[in-house]
């Protein structure tokens, strides 16, 4: 299993609109025993003040599924409220300023499927001899006073990346981290949540 992104002290409690609740009913059995999307909210809104009133600056942060799906796909969490926590959390961390450097995450077995379409050896050696950038990212970082964040990613869905966006080198590999890092944050739609 992948480790997930990183994320920051205060909690999140995810919300969902009425319209992605509906798809996520099929989808996360925490939901099971929820009569509809106003109970849920009501709950949501719930754990946030009992997290407030226990000290913690607990925040809603609103999702969307189809980011939750694919962040959950590469992290490996669970499909339950504490999965939408967590990836409400993460996406809390990546939106805080000053904005976390991405780099990728990347599973050691993956690089050995891959070398052909990577290129570029230095890419399974960097990762075997922990140098893929990750030393001169986190001193970049420390210096610039950013946080680092790794994101998991699937060598397969970066090989097809490459291909289809061309001029990308294999070290380009933290860029479509990064990328796909600001997909999955990228905003909502806020019509989904008119109304409760």
């Amino acid at each position: 299993m992948h480790r997930s992104c990183t994320t920051i002290d205060a909690p999140a409690v995810a919300l969902l609109g009425p319209r992605e609740f509906a798809r996520a009913r099929g989808l996360l059995c925490d939901l099971n025993g929820v009569a509809d999307y106003a109970e849920w909210r009501e709950g949501r809104e719930a754990l946030q003040i009992g997290l407030a009133m226990a000290g913690l600056d607990a925040r809603l942060v609103r999702v969307q599924l189809d980011p939750f799906l694919a962040w959950r796909r590469l992290t490996g969490t669970p499909f339950s409220e504490a999965g939408l926590d967590a990836f409400a959390s993460a996406m809390l961390a990546f939106n805080a300023r000053p904005a976390p450097r991405v780099v990728a995450a990347v599973v050691e077995r993956d690089f050995a499927a891959h070398d052909d379409a990577l290129g570029d050896a230095s890419i399974g050696r960097g990762y075997r001899d922990g140098s893929l950038g990750r030393n001169s990212a986190r001193r970049e970082s420390a210096l610039a006073g950013r946080p680092i964040t790794e994101l998991p990613i699937r060598l397969d869905d970066f090989v097809a990346w490459r291909r289809c966006v061309g001029a990308f080198p294999a070290s380009s590999i933290d860029r479509y981290a990064e990328l796909l890092m600001e997909w999955l944050a990228s905003g909502v739609d806020e019509d989904e949540f008119d109304g409760r």
